[in-house]
């Protein structure tokens, strides 16, 4: 039976609002309040849906795949890319949790949100705790919750500003979002909206959110290449910051290379 919980802490100092816990561990939002606007979320359930097949059946068996989790070198460098601190992590589209078990191992705190079920159950296997059964336009997490935010190859699925503004919501004055989508060597699944960088970037700035770094990447299993933005780039990478936030010299950066299984 579901344990009805309210404002329960999570292991990252997030907070799952009005969520229930079932007997498998994941948290799961409630329903609104009575006459409480509900915000316009495109394709949440169709895409719910798909990622429950794959969740059910596995990547392996499923003909998809995403770099996060067929890239031990990409979640070593996604890794690297954060302070060398000890962070609160939402990760936005956790799926089976290969990179969020990485950045846990890595010393992070971190909370896996996803829309399927199944998904979040591969990713518990993982030995990750904080699983959120939730949807990005509306996190289920009090503001200010998280040092990082991170969309690892979802963006394409959501409504941008939405999203984002979210982010913004549950971020810290200081913290930061960082995104990888696909680039053009990549075919892309018919639901997954490419997302180049101007229309990312448009979209941060109605959040008041600026672009703080960008790369294009050729991910490979074993390694990562920076490449001009052309055939060769598979990934996009972006690293954003709040906009009134002054340039100043990036702290040394996480150097936490080796991935598990």
């Amino acid at each position: 039976m579901d344990e009805r919980m309210s404002y329960r802490k999570t292991s990252a100092g997030a907070k799952m609002l009005n969520g229930r816990r079932g007997g498998d561990g994941i948290g799961r939002m409630s329903r609104r309040s009575k006459g409480e606007e509900r915000p316009k979320r495109p394709k949440s359930a169709g895409l719910a849906r798909f990622y429950s097949r794959i969740g059910a059946r596995g990547w392996q068996s499923s003909n998809y795949f995403t770099f996060s989790v067929r890239s031990p070198a990409l979640r070593g460098w996604l890794a690297a890319q954060l302070p060398a601190r000890r962070l609160r992590i939402l990760s936005v589209g956790c799926g089976s949790g290969e990179l969020e078990a990485h950045l846990a191992r890595c010393g992070h705190a971190v909370v896996g949100l996803d829309l399927s079920t199944p998904m979040l159950k591969r990713a518990r296997k993982r030995g990750l705790t904080a699983l959120v059964q939730g949807d990005s336009q509306a996190l289920p997490f009090r503001a200010q919750a998280f040092d990082a935010v991170i969309f690892p190859e979802c963006v394409g699925y959501l409504h941008l500003p939405t999203a984002f503004a979210e982010a913004v919501r549950v971020l810290r004055p200081r913290g930061r979002l960082l995104i990888t989508t696909y680039a053009g060597a990549v075919k892309l699944h018919t639901a997954y909206a490419r997302a180049g960088l101007d229309e990312i970037g448009a979209a941060l700035a109605t959040c008041g959110l600026r672009l703080a770094e960008h790369r294009f990447l050729a991910a490979k299993r074993s390694s990562i290449t920076p490449v001009a933005p052309d055939a060769e780039a598979t990934l996009l990478y972006v690293r954003a910051a709040h906009a009134s936030r002054n340039a100043r010299t990036e702290g040394r950066a996480r150097r936490c290379t080796s991935s598990g299984p």
